[in-house]
């Protein structure tokens, strides 16, 4: 089976420290696919690792171009976004677990 590997850390902007403990989920800005793309923990160090399967990506966005960018949930449950400037609608009302 083949997969998408995604790699990288959450770090705090004050003290360069990783961010454990935070879901980091991909969502698709550019409206092709509204649901969650996927998403991975942050372990004790920040790093996360996300898998995709190029068989569900395929599904997702039928050979379509997606623009993806990132969010994270805290433990308090706040969102933060990296990418565009505003979330999308699907995205703010996005709920529930995956």
């Amino acid at each position: 089976m083949k997969t998408y590997r995604h790699t990288g850390s959450v770090l705090d902007v004050t003290t360069g420290a990783g961010e454990a403990e935070l879901r980091v989920e991909a969502w698709d800005s550019a409206g092709v696919c509204t649901d969650l793309v996927g998403y991975a923990l942050t372990n004790a160090d920040g790093v996360l690792e996300m898998r995709l399967r190029l068989d569900d990506v395929a599904q997702l966005f039928g050979g379509r171009r997606a623009e993806p960018f990132l969010g994270a949930i805290d433990r308090n449950a706040h969102r933060h976004y990296c990418g565009p400037s505003s979330a999308p609608a699907s995205v703010s009302r996005a709920g529930g677990t995956h």
